[in-house]
């Protein structure tokens, strides 16, 4: 940095494009596309597997309104924290997916 100049920014996954702070604004992702909706929270719809990823459980999840392209693997100890220990247990038992 030279003297008197303001400091520059590098945003991730930009080549050769830096910024100084006052050209760098907060932005709302619906900003980009108006079309475009983000849901602020996704719904289980069922487990449909299980496996052990760096020796920690996760359960494969599919999503409500979204198909099977679109399952994920999440963590056991996420899943039981966003829903529930009752709830999750609830959900494993449904499946017919053995806890660990």
């Amino acid at each position: 940095m030279r003297s008197g100049q303001p400091p520059l920014y590098r945003v991730s996954n930009t080549k050769n494009t830096v910024f100084t702070k006052s050209q760098l604004q907060p932005y709302d992702e619906a900003e980009l596309d108006p079309k475009m909706k983000i849901p602020k929270t996704f719904n289980i719809d069922k487990f449909v597997g299980k496996k052990t990823i760096n020796g920690k459980v996760h359960y494969k999840v599919r999503w409500k309104n979204y198909s099977a392209s679109d399952d994920t693997y999440e963590p056991r100890t996420e899943l039981i924290k966003d829903l529930g220990n009752s709830a999750f247990k609830k959900f494993v038992s449904m499946f017919k997916l053995n806890e660990v």
